[in-house]
């Protein structure tokens, strides 16, 4: 039997030198490690050095100055001043001067030395609690009668008299008999047209609490009437627009009446028994004795209107003017209404007026208005829509 033959296997490595082998793994090793740890290192290049460029010369172009014709504005007239309420702010009156012509002047306007020009702007005023010098169609109309002067401006014998009690029961005329006579005679005009009267001021309210008698003087354009002896009258139309059954609460100094429809309904007074109305001293007007504006006010009796249907309505106030004040505020009460209780006592009754008052007139009001005496926001606004 014979041997078979081995197979020969083939192996590289056989045959091949050993330090060949050993040398092809050093270097290849070698060119590993190198692949991996070749850094390279850029050098950063030098900063540039700023170099100034020549200086340009600018040509020199002649400058014309340009006259254009400028017209001088027109003066508009002059309006109707309206008076201050209280304090009225000080500043300088300011005016458009007028531009002199051509423009050739060393200011824009070419007026005045330094080619300055000042505004003159009348002062600023506050608004005026006892009205406004032009109507909104749905207020009443007021003026103020100065007893001491005739409308042709001669002194009547009350301007030397004196505000005290002792002439309201004497002999002769005094203003307060003058008041009192014109009431008494159905509000007829001629008893008060011959005395000295003022422009018109419009009122949507009639809350006048405890009012400086200096400021009603200047507000209805009588800055030179001395604050005594005088009468406040409104009149206009009172109407509401559904069926509303009310009374009035009011409260007065020096006095002051309420008509409506030609009837007297309410009039109060400081003075005491000057009235003869027959409702003046019931018992319970005695009785409330509710405060405002340092002042009693008394309730009128109930008055009813019917929807839509607007009925003539009369404000007098007489300002005997000895303390240095006047007030008149009518409050509304609707019949059957409940209202808050005030911490002074009665119920905080919302002020009579014909419009929603503006915040500058609200104002005005709390400057002599105490907090809590009067509602002046809530309650019915007496017009027709």
């Amino acid at each position: 039997m014979k041997k078979q033959k081995k197979r020969k296997s083939l192996n590289p490595v056989r045959g091949t030198s050993s330090a060949f082998i050993l040398s092809l793994l050093v270097h290849g090793g070698l060119a590993a490690v190198a692949t991996l740890i070749v850094v390279f290192t850029i050098k950063p290049e030098p900063p540039a050095v700023f170099k100034r460029p020549p200086p340009v010369k600018n040509p020199k172009v002649a400058l014309e100055k340009l006259k254009m014709p400028v017209k001088t504005p027109s003066k508009p007239k002059a309006s109707k001043k309206i008076t201050a309420v209280l304090d009225p702010l000080a500043f300088s009156a300011i005016s458009f001067p007028d531009l002199a012509p051509g423009g050739d002047g060393p200011g824009n306007t070419g007026g005045g030395e330094d080619g300055m020009a000042f505004l003159d702007i009348p002062p600023l005023e506050n608004v005026g609690i006892f009205g406004h010098p032009e109507s909104t169609g749905n207020d009443f109309g007021g003026r103020v009668y100065d007893f001491k002067f005739w409308a042709d401006g001669r002194k009547t014998k009350m301007y030397s008299e004196e505000p005290s009690l002792k002439m309201y029961g004497g002999t002769g005329e005094s203003a307060i008999q003058v008041f009192m006579n014109y009431i008494h005679k159905h509000w007829r005009t001629s008893v008060i047209s011959p005395y000295k009267k003022s422009e018109k001021l419009y009122t949507a309210h009639f809350c006048f609490p405890g009012v400086p008698s200096l400021i009603a003087a200047d507000q209805f354009g009588q800055r030179e009437m001395e604050p005594f002896n005088f009468m406040v009258k409104y009149e206009g139309s009172l109407v509401y627009p559904k069926e509303i059954t009310f009374r009035f609460w009011c409260t007065a100094a020096t006095a002051g009446v309420i008509n409506v429809n030609n009837k007297d309904v309410l009039a109060r007074s400081r003075i005491p028994k000057i009235f003869d109305f027959e409702w003046q001293d019931k018992e319970d007007c005695e009785r409330f004795r509710y405060r405002l504006s340092d002042e009693y006010m008394i309730a009128s009796d109930w008055i009813t209107l019917k929807a839509g249907e607007p009925v003539p309505m009369k404000v007098a106030l007489y300002g005997r003017g000895n303390n240095g004040r006047i007030s008149l505020v009518i409050l509304v009460e609707e019949k059957g209404k409940k209202y808050p209780s005030r911490a002074i006592g009665g119920p905080l009754l919302p002020i009579f007026k014909t419009e929603e008052l503006t915040h500058d007139m609200l104002d005005q009001i709390m400057k002599y208005l105490a907090d809590g005496e009067a509602n002046l926001t809530n309650g019915p606004i007496f017009r027709d829509f």
